[in-house]
């Protein structure tokens, strides 16, 4: 189009010519919402809200509508707009016409508009704004909440760093749930939703990091860690003391790492069980052989595809404090007199949540209970039982036993005498079948699944 056309045109249609360039730009956007961004200044604080995110350089609002068509980052532009309709120098919805109390320059603008002859300077300028380029984001001024930069926004977090978990796909901090989540080898506190510390992960072993439980224990010196435990046979006892968190994970694709005591067999004083907790212990994919298993005196134990032999006491005493068991096979044998496989003695109380496990006792019950010990909300769900010569629950109380069955006899395990409670076919397959029930353990403890097929118990065998 040549200057006299163009002239011509502006001097009839006033400066519409502008607007339906400014029309064609901006309409071929995708609406992506109806509902106002109050980010935007002239829905927030107006100039206040630009100059917080631009300082001087972009320092007035305006608006992307009729007739102002300026698309621009968040409506800040560098000068005034020329048009009072077009300028909020207060925000919140409102025009230079509406409120002008916050305005720098509180005068009513002069004429500005082209004229016939005139080309628009202003309105020119308003066009460079509409087509130019927005500026990248920035992380300038983060708000508590968000206070990680990641691509020039301000987010929860960039990395796992960031969190005491996991930083999501959307950069957000979600806590974890397994071991396999967190970075560097550590261990999920998943009560508490943590990642353990990535720099206190110990390998334990011959020819690992320490060759000891108690070479490990000794450098966390009771600090909270993982230890990732090698396949070999170690004659030891740990303590956990309180307030501190450990994990320890058994690795190999063997048989599982072997922790067995040799203690004093009293069955109620320290000395006699492989781990004595006061503070919080995660145990997976381990085998503890030897007088007793787990003792639990204020502090928590958490079981995962764990298999105890007590030869002396109990795979599991619980005097005070919680004790958890998923998909783990607890047997007292046939050596430990008067040995039940759980036995919750009191004077304290015991919170139990027994899952798709498997208890075996020889001569006393695979679940003993004093009176009044147990605490509200416990429970010994979907799991398989047998007692030889007792009772096999023996524990007053309220006690949620929802999928809970017992074997007619010892022949539907391997070996209990080697604690190897994997069924045989002898098992009564009808019997055992029960529904999965959201939450619970999606394998067993060889890591078979227990879907479409699920049986109480730590196995899962398809007849």
């Amino acid at each position: 189009m040549n200057p006299r056309t163009r002239k011509s045109m502006i001097d009839v249609f006033g400066g519409v010519e502008l607007v339906v360039v400014l029309a064609m730009v901006l309409t071929a956007c995708p609406v992506v919402s109806s509902r106002p961004n109050p980010d935007h200044c002239w829905n927030a604080e107006g100039d206040a809200t630009c100059r917080a995110r631009f300082g001087d350089a972009r320092g007035f609002c305006t608006r992307d509508t009729e007739p102002c068509h300026a698309s621009v980052e968040f409506g800040c532009v560098d000068a005034r707009p020329s048009m009072d309709e077009c300028y909020s120098p207060c925000g919140h919805g409102a025009s230079f016409v509406d409120d002008a109390s916050c305005s720098i320059d509180d005068s009513s603008t002069t004429d500005d508009s082209p004229t016939a002859g005139d080309s628009g300077p202003a309105m020119a300028s308003a066009l460079d704004l509409a087509l130019a380029e927005p500026e990248p984001p920035t992380c300038e001024a983060c708000p508590a909440s968000l206070p990680n930069c990641w691509a020039g926004h301000c987010v929860e977090c960039a990395s796992d760093a960031d969190c005491p978990g996991l930083c999501d796909a959307d950069h957000e901090c979600q806590a974890c749930t397994n071991h396999d989540q967190c970075p560097g080898g550590a261990g999920c506190d998943w009560v508490k939703g943590e990642c353990l510390p990535s720099d206190r992960v110990l390998h334990v072993g011959n020819n690992q990091h320490s060759a000891s439980f108690a070479e490990a224990m000794a450098e966390l010196a009771g600090s909270s860690g993982t230890l990732i435990v090698h396949s070999q046979n170690y004659g030891e006892s740990v303590d956990v003391v309180g307030g501190q968190t450990l994990v320890v994970r058994g690795v190999g694709s063997g048989l599982a790492p072997r922790l067995y005591d040799d203690g004093i067999a009293s069955c109620v004083e320290p000395g006699s069980y492989g781990f004595e907790v006061l503070g919080r212990l995660y145990v997976e994919h381990m085998e503890l052989r030897g007088d007793g298993g787990v003792r639990v005196t204020g502090g928590e134990v958490h079981l995962e595809r764990t298999q105890i032999i007590a030869m002396d006491c109990h795979a599991a005493l619980c005097v005070d404090g919680w004790l958890e068991s998923r998909n783990s096979m607890l047997t007292s044998s046939d050596l430990a007199l008067a040995g039940d496989a759980v036995l919750v003695p009191g004077p304290g109380v015991c919170a139990l949540s027994i899952t798709d496990s498997s208890l075996f006792s020889y001569h006393g019950a695979t679940l003993a209970c004093a009176s009044q010990t147990l605490q509200p909300g416990s429970s010994v769900r979907n799991t398989l039982h047998y007692a030889v010569e007792a009772a096999d629950l023996a524990c007053p109380g309220e006690l949620d036993t929802t999928g809970l069955r017992f074997a007619a006899d010892a022949t539907w395990f391997s070996s209990p005498a080697s604690g190897d409670l994997h069924l045989t076919f002898s098992a009564n397959f009808a019997a055992l079948a029960l529904a999965h029930d959201p939450g619970d353990p999606l394998f067993d403890f060889d890591g078979e699944p227990r879907l479409p097929s699920n049986f109480a118990g730590a196995d899962v065998l398809v007849p």
